[in-house]
């Protein structure tokens, strides 16, 4: 758990201006989740789900958020410049 005050407050201070600017979030359904899932047996995604020497899968929220925008046929924004 973090404790650092001020990337504390920096979150903050975006979290309530995200909650302002009335950004949808779109609920996760039980389909999205199916999705996902069934994303994660294909063979053309192999390597976004695991590193070449792993075999265990390596789940993170960067697939469901994927599975949640074709779902529902909406665009993804992320302020991830590495993404």
């Amino acid at each position: 758990m973090r404790r650092d005050r001020t990337e504390g407050s920096i979150y903050l201070s975006w979290l309530e201006n995200l909650i302002w600017t009335r950004v949808y979030i779109p609920p996760a359904t039980v389909e999205i989740c199916r999705l996902t899932a069934l994303m994660a047996t294909l063979p053309e995604f192999r390597s976004f789900w695991r590193d070449e020497d792993e075999e265990r899968l390596q789940f993170g929220i960067d697939p469901a958020i994927a599975a949640t925008s074709i779902y529902y046929g909406i665009p993804i924004a992320t302020r991830d410049v590495r993404d």
